[in-house]
């Protein structure tokens, strides 16, 4: 298999992130970014020293998203942090159409996708009804 290099990532982030993304979506785990309107006490990304967890700082577009899930086997979360639980689902401007795409894609729509990480505080009844699907 060839090494990615900076200059031939299929999406604009560097080669420690997209590595991290990847590891996230090849172990189940649908991270969308680690975008969070909270600041609980337990959180990595708050509370640990600068450079422990990687963050990108925004969340992933949907092509990125669409582009990780190729790597995807078996969804266990979704969640919006890398590695940790992180960041908020629901804050996602494209959450309704990153469940639908998910609900809509075969390879993904035989796989239970919750729980979903999440403080709730952007949760819709939208949101609800996708995810009871």
């Amino acid at each position: 298999m060839k090494k990615l290099t900076k200059n031939k990532l299929p999406v604009d982030m560097k080669m420690d992130m997209y590595a991290a993304y990847k590891k996230d979506f090849q172990n189940g785990i649908i991270s969308v970014g680690d975008v969070c309107n909270a600041n609980c006490f337990f959180c990595s990304q708050k509370w640990n020293p600068p450079g422990v967890i990687k963050r990108l700082g925004r969340f992933l577009t949907m092509d990125e998203i669409k582009h990780f899930t190729t790597y995807l086997y078996k969804v266990k979360w979704i969640n919006s942090g890398i590695h940790t639980n992180t960041g908020e689902f629901f804050l996602h401007p494209n959450a309704i159409e990153i469940l639908n795409y998910l609900a809509a894609n075969d390879k993904l729509s035989e796989h239970n996708y919750s729980p979903v990480y999440s403080n709730g505080m952007g949760l819709t009844l939208e949101h609800i009804l996708l995810l009871k699907k």
